[in-house]
């Protein structure tokens, strides 16, 4: 019953929150700039305040239990400093494999990357700012640390051991990627090269996460990885095509 409680709280949260927070801008420019990092704010803020408060009061968690401490740096570091040149080698093969094997590519990166000013600069700042701040608490913290004691098992073998509750971390977190509506249950929008970035990179941070025991290293990751993905991303729109 706790993986499924756990389950539910980190699909839904960030649904009822983006809810709220689209009321709010009823009342906020959303299309300015301002207005856009205002109701940022305020959406991870609530995510981040109510996981808090149910891993406080209903699964008995402690904030430093649940990540928030300084506890081995140099660990945090280490990781840190394989993790952001790998992921920038595989970001260069993403688009390098992307161009010359994956038909309508173009079409996909466009999508995303729009030579727009002010879409440009919400994203230097939401996405790489606030995304890791906001969003790794609820899906590292809140969902490893509440199901850590239940999910006990490894996937693979020797030296090569990925704790399944890091792998359902993962998972949760590229689910919560799906644009979806409640009622009526409709899927708005799936990207399955998204959920499949999205699994592996929470993933990663779900074991740094396990390892060092802090969410310092992949609240610093999640910003590193999304800065690498939105200026590569611009970059290539803007010059190659």
């Amino acid at each position: 019953m706790k993986i499924i409680f756990v389950s539910v709280v980190a699909l839904l949260l960030p649904i009822i929150c983006n809810y709220i927070s689209l009321l709010a801008g009823t009342h906020i420019d959303e299309n300015s700039l301002s207005g856009g990092i205002i109701l940022t704010i305020l959406f991870y803020s609530m995510q981040t305040g109510i996981s808090i408060i149910i891993g406080c009061f209903v699964l008995n968690n402690s904030l430093t239990e649940m990540g928030f401490n300084l506890k081995n740096v140099k660990l945090t570091l280490k990781m840190l400093a394989w993790f952001i040149p790998i992921w920038l080698l595989l970001d260069i093969l993403f688009y390098i494999i992307g161009f010359n094997c994956i038909a309508n590519f173009d079409v996909y990166v466009s999508h995303y990357y729009i030579i727009d000013k002010l879409i440009i600069q919400k994203d230097l700042i939401i996405g790489c700012l606030l995304a890791g701040v906001g969003e790794e608490p609820l899906f590292r913290w809140f969902v490893v640390t509440s199901l850590v004691t239940i999910i006990t098992r490894y996937v693979g073998g020797g030296k090569v051991k990925i704790p399944l509750v890091a792998i359902m971390s993962g998972l949760l977190f590229a689910l919560a990627h799906i644009e979806y509506q409640i009622m009526p249950f409709r899927i708005i929008y799936i990207d399955g090269i998204q959920l499949g970035i999205t699994f592996i990179l929470g993933t990663i941070w779900s074991i740094m996460f396990i390892k060092t025991k802090s969410l310092l290293g992949p609240i610093i990751a999640h910003m590193c990885a999304n800065t690498i993905q939105i200026m590569s991303g611009y970059f290539v729109v803007y010059y190659f095509m």
